[in-house]
């Protein structure tokens, strides 16, 4: 049981790669664009009295503005991240995970346990656990590995179905459409890509002929 729990935990761990950054920078993106509530939310940042003020607003669009860019540019360049740089889109995804937990959970807060609580408490974890490794390497927290074509296809394919079903279909509000959004591009979208790799290793292995089939067909020649 020790053994499959780890398994697990390894699978699903939060992974700050090129492609879970992308998949958190295009769920930010998509809901800024289609949901109106969030938009209005934003500005009234700057109108509503009690409020932190524009120059507190400003100060987190700066972190997450400028590492939703950065996380971007990386996907598709193959230019190696300087140690700011990876500070910064670590910012992106804590402050991402932080505020989709936050927010969905003070949404949630009042009303009875049910499965989509999950993903909130989710998040916070993964954040938490993100925070918890900037502290001990802060050029670590984001991995190096330049993402692949093919995974970035599949990750925002499927990423647009949740989206597109939270958004659309179960009619949730932006706070839990994040929530679902984020949990599945830091924790659940790299189990999935992996499943792709073993698949297409396990095909590559079927197609390439054994020595032994190799010799009979040097034979029949």
């Amino acid at each position: 049981m020790g053994q499959i729990a780890n398994g697990f935990l390894r699978w699903v761990k939060p992974s700050y790669d090129e492609v879970s950054l992308l998949l958190m920078s295009a769920t930010s993106v998509a809901l800024l664009v289609v949901d109106s509530g969030l938009r209005h939310q934003i500005a009234g940042l700057f109108a509503e009295p009690g409020k932190p003020g524009p120059g507190y607003f400003l100060m987190w669009a700066a972190v997450i503005v400028g590492g939703l860019g950065l996380s971007v540019f990386h996907a598709f360049s193959s230019r190696p991240k300087t140690p700011l740089e990876k500070t910064w889109m670590g910012a992106f995804a804590m402050a991402t995970n932080g505020i989709a937990g936050v927010a969905c959970g003070m949404e949630l807060f009042d009303e009875q346990w049910h499965g989509w609580s999950l993903f909130p408490l989710w998040n916070i974890i993964s954040g938490v656990v993100l925070l918890y490794l900037m502290a001990l390497a802060p050029q670590d927290a984001v991995i190096d590995d330049n993402a692949a074509m093919p995974e970035i296809v599949l990750g925002i394919t499927v990423l647009s179905c949740i989206f597109a079903y939270c958004q659309y279909s179960a009619h949730m509000s932006w706070a839990l459409t994040f929530s679902v959004c984020v949990a599945y591009s830091t924790s659940l979208d790299q189990p999935v890509r992996k499943i792709l790799r073993v698949m297409k290793d396990g095909n590559k292995a079927e197609a390439t002929p054994t020595d032994r089939n190799l010799r009979r067909v040097q034979r029949r020649k």
